[in-house]
């Protein structure tokens, strides 16, 4: 739980440090930090480069004075729980080969003499038919060794965590819970692990209007109460959603989206509302992440949920 008391300190020491005179929508605000990469895995990737971006991490991380957070996108699960495709491709990958890229990272960040702190979110997707309580407890599994692993090896200034690219369009909220609650097929993620979870996946269908936060059908079976859920609302989840549209060329607000998710959480859900790790924007889409931060700190305001939001990050493949 450690990202989640950091952010809520972090709140509350900016608001009292403050004058009273501000509105609390104001007063946890925040200036825009350095944005970091988050990484669609590629199949020509290799040990090497993982080990090479990890360590320019590390010189970034110095050179701004900023702690990071970096997410590795692995793609979607293989039914058998035994590995994953890499995202958008049909390259399958072990879990042992996934696990083994995070670590050659995360060597890359330590052995580069950081100040710092990355956290590494080792992600996949609920994408596919067969999202389950057993492939949820094989990607707990999976995240806890590289976790273990990195900390036999030394790598103090690295945490792990999960990550989940969490969508509507891949497949209904029920399986979603399943693969991090547990169901019938297995425990889950959370039996394998307590390591935090953050979902960087879109909002799809939710409503776009600001002050919509009443609990409402967003698309299937998922409501603002699911994405709450799947981003906050369970005690192991974080939030650090796709910020790739403001309504442009036709796409969905997402801003707003967000925004009603976490006023939702206000004023229904069980930890009030969202307190965001940051946007993820695309270099490929509409918005860059000067873009996306300001465009979401105005949404957050404009519903009255803004936070002291700590990165900005933006998925690329390299």
């Amino acid at each position: 739980m450690a990202i989640r008391n950091v952010v809520a300190a972090t709140v509350l020491l900016l608001a009292s440090a403050l004058p009273l005179a501000l509105s609390s929508e104001n007063a946890m605000a925040s200036a825009k930090p350095p944005t970091d990469w988050t990484y669609y895995v590629a199949s020509y990737d290799t040990s090497s480069k993982a080990q090479s971006l990890g360590c320019s991490q590390a010189g970034f991380d110095n050179s701004h004075s900023a702690d990071s957070y970096v997410t590795m996108d692995f793609g979607a699960q293989r039914s058998d729980g035994a590995g994953t495709f890499l995202a958008s491709t049909s390259i399958f990958w072990s879990n042992s080969a996934d696990e083994t890229y995070a670590l050659w990272f995360a060597y890359g960040y330590q052995s580069c003499s950081p100040s710092h702190v990355l956290t590494l979110s080792i992600g996949t997707s609920n994408d596919g038919t067969v999202t389950d309580g057993a492939l949820g407890a094989d990607w707990g599994a999976a995240v806890a060794s590289v976790a273990s692993n990195a900390s036999a090896d030394g790598y103090s200034n690295v945490q792990i965590q999960g990550a989940v690219d969490a969508e509507s369009g891949y497949g209904p909220f029920a399986h979603f819970q399943g693969w991090e609650l547990g169901d019938s097929s297995g425990g889950g993620y959370v039996s394998r692990t307590k390591l935090l979870i953050s979902n960087f996946g879109d909002a799809a269908g939710c409503p776009q209007a600001l002050g919509n936060y009443v609990n409402q059908v967003c698309s299937g079976d998922w409501h603002l109460s699911s994405e709450y859920d799947a981003s906050y609302g369970w005690a192991p989840n974080l939030a650090n959603p796709e910020i790739y549209y403001n309504g442009c060329n036709g796409f969905a607000n997402q801003p707003n989206q967000w925004a009603n998710i976490s006023d939702y959480g206000k004023h229904y859900g069980s930890l009030g509302q969202i307190i965001f790790e940051g946007p993820l924007d695309n270099a490929g889409n509409c918005l860059t992440a000067s873009q996306a931060w300001s465009d979401f700190q105005t949404a957050l305001s404009g519903d009255g949920v803004i936070n002291a939001m700590l990165y900005s990050t933006e998925i690329v493949t390299k």
